[in-house]
């Protein structure tokens, strides 16, 4: 029994012996930088689980990690998706490889955002807010000063307004029978009528005169 242990221990040695010699690691040197920028990613962190050792990338996104044929090596970097890389199993020398990472997307739910500390409040708002309609709108519209104004001022004269300037005219005539016509600043027809007088030279120095010596 004691010489079958003896035996297992020597055929395990020798196993392990030759998977060292096997197994030479050497140097890899490699670039990590943004897939989309090309930018170096400073401070990834790279790591050998199998061999538990690793490293992180300098300023220029370099570094540089003793592996052997067949390991895997983990990539890391905050805001970028994880990524792995495998040493061929032909690789015996020192070389060097460009490693590039993709930035990673969350999708996060929706959040909303209201303006009430509880749905309560919220219906108490709601039911006290007081919507104006379109017809209200077009009412405040129409009743403006300035609407109504101008409306006034474009609107042809009606009856009681020309029966009232008429009404003017006769008081203004019998006014100025005996005396010199008098003129309204605020009536238009007593406008019209003054620019109508001087054209006809009613108020040339002749008829002035008539009107002074009248009894």
């Amino acid at each position: 029994m004691k010489k079958i242990i003896g035996a297992l221990f020597v055929l395990m040695g020798c196993a392990l012996l030759q998977g060292q010699a096997q197994g030479i690691s050497f140097p890899l040197t490699g670039y990590v930088i943004d897939k989309e920028t090309e930018k170096p990613l400073v401070g990834t962190t790279i790591l050998i689980p199998s061999a538990k050792t690793g490293t992180v990338s300098d300023t220029e996104g370099r570094f540089q990690i003793n592996v052997m044929p067949g390991d895997t090596l983990y990539l890391s970097h905050i805001g970028y998706e994880r990524s792995f890389y495998v040493v061929p199993q032909d690789k015996k020398e020192p070389y060097t490889v460009r490693l590039a990472l993709d930035v990673e997307v969350y999708q996060l739910e929706a959040v909303e955002i209201f303006p009430y500390g509880t749905e309560l409040q919220f219906k108490e708002a709601f039911l006290k807010l007081e919507m104006e309609d379109e017809r209200t709108k077009l009412l405040k519209e129409n009743l403006r000063a300035s609407f109504v104004a101008r409306a006034a001022f474009q609107m042809e004269m009606d009856g009681s307004i020309n029966y009232r300037n008429y009404m003017n005219q006769q008081v203004y005539q019998l006014h100025n029978q005996t005396f010199l016509p008098s003129l309204s600043l605020l009536n238009p027809f007593a406008w019209s009528r003054f620019i109508k007088d001087i054209k006809q030279g009613k108020y040339k120095k002749e008829n002035m005169k008539a009107y002074e010596e009248a009894p």
